[in-house]
């Protein structure tokens, strides 16, 4: 402990450290190596954070001793799980203080059977603290020993005084990562990263050359009609999972989601022609995987996509009190209208000369020039597939 009137060196490090990367790895690790180096016999220490994310439950970083430090997601269904149900964190996150658990005892004496690997790896005796939030989260913290006799009494009291200084310095890198966590969530990541570098006044904006992409659900407002309110979101997130997933495979940005729509760009860089291969491919994907969707099958769901190429304004757009960060331009407006014909022609995925002319590696149809609604002069569209309508 610290001298009478001064405060415990590692603690005053807890208050002074900033994460040069914004998370908790290179705090776990500094936070591991100064016990190490004050005698603490720390063999393994786990820092758990529960995550405000729709799929994550919690992110967890590791440091052990000779192997480093590795960062862990869990999802939200680990609650049901049996690593979870019945374990010191689900204790913890029910509200139990410290918990300490001597791992050298007989056999199946283990109040807690999750701690069996622990011990089977030789670990001595385990530790673990809340680290409640100021908004009343409770994350935790556990040390783990492979000393012969454990941890002594004053050990176990420094990693208690601890806490609250590290309980301070994780909930500053939490709120760090939740926001940008939510943020790329809602927003997209390259839009979050905008945002977060500065540029969220309204009207902030540039100029950019990009592949678009847009999609639009066949049949939703059937099944809107004849499906209970409860069970059609469920269903919309399936459809949007089979669009969204290849979109970011290959490197496309999802802007937003409109009803049962999807806009997306794919920003060209020094090649306009690997931006609308790589839209054409995500194209190509989602349409394949909804076709295996059982639940598309089931109600009769299609799509349409149209990809196009073109100049758009990407940025703040809205009232001064509620903003969107998004794209405009006629471009945007001209794929809209090209995924409108997708069902008139018979086909799920229509391309702009624009695009089609620059994608690689796909065989492509012109179905012919066609008026765009509000466009001027007939646009020729082309296609993959052979009409058999959509």
């Amino acid at each position: 402990m610290a001298p009478p009137g001064s405060l415990h060196p590692i603690a005053q490090w807890l208050l002074e450290q900033r994460s040069a990367r914004g998370d908790a790895a290179e705090l776990v690790a500094g936070f591991a190596e100064r016990l190490m180096a004050h005698g603490t016999p720390v063999w393994r220490l786990r820092l758990t954070v529960l995550a405000m994310h729709p799929e994550v439950f919690g992110r967890s970083v590791q440091w052990q001793r000779g192997a480093g430090v590795s960062v862990m997601s869990a999802p939200h269904s680990i609650v049901a799980s049996p690593s979870y149900q019945g374990s010191p964190v689900e204790a913890i996150h029910r509200g139990s203080g410290p918990i300490r658990c001597r791992l050298d005892g007989p056999a199946g004496a283990l109040p807690y059977p999750q701690l069996g690997a622990l011990r089977a790896e030789g670990g001595t005796d385990y530790f673990i603290a809340p680290l409640v939030f100021g908004d009343g989260r409770s994350s935790f913290i556990s040390f783990a020993t492979d000393e012969a006799s454990g941890f002594s009494d004053e050990q176990l009291r420094l990693f208690e005084w601890l806490v609250p200084f590290l309980t301070v310095r994780l909930e500053l890198e939490s709120a760090a990562f939740s926001l940008r966590s939510l943020l790329q969530v809602y927003l997209g990541r390259n839009a979050a990263e905008r945002v977060l570098s500065g540029q969220f006044k309204r009207g902030e904006g540039q100029v950019l050359r990009a592949a678009i992409w847009y999609c639009d659900l066949r049949g939703f407002t059937s099944l809107v009609d004849h499906t209970a309110l409860d069970a059609v979101i469920p269903i919309l997130d399936q459809y949007f999972e089979c669009m969204a997933r290849p979109v970011a495979e290959e490197g496309g940005e999802i802007l937003k989601f409109i009803g049962d729509a999807l806009l997306a760009v794919f920003v060209v860089g020094e090649d306009e022609g690997d931006a609308c291969t790589r839209a054409v491919r995500a194209a190509q994907a989602a349409l394949e995987a909804l076709a295996r969707l059982e639940v598309a099958r089931v109600h009769g769901l299609r799509a349409g996509v149209a990809v196009h190429l073109g100049e758009v304004m990407y940025g703040n757009i809205g009232a001064s009190d509620r903003l969107d960060f998004t794209v405009i331009g006629a471009a945007v407006n001209e794929a809209a209208r090209m995924e409108s014909l997708c069902k008139e022609l018979g086909v799920p995925l229509l391309i702009s000369a624009e695009a089609a002319a620059r994608a690689r590696g796909v065989t492509l149809r012109s179905l012919g020039r066609h008026a765009l609604r509000g466009v001027s002069a007939p646009s020729e569209l082309f296609t993959p597939f052979a009409p058999v309508g959509v």
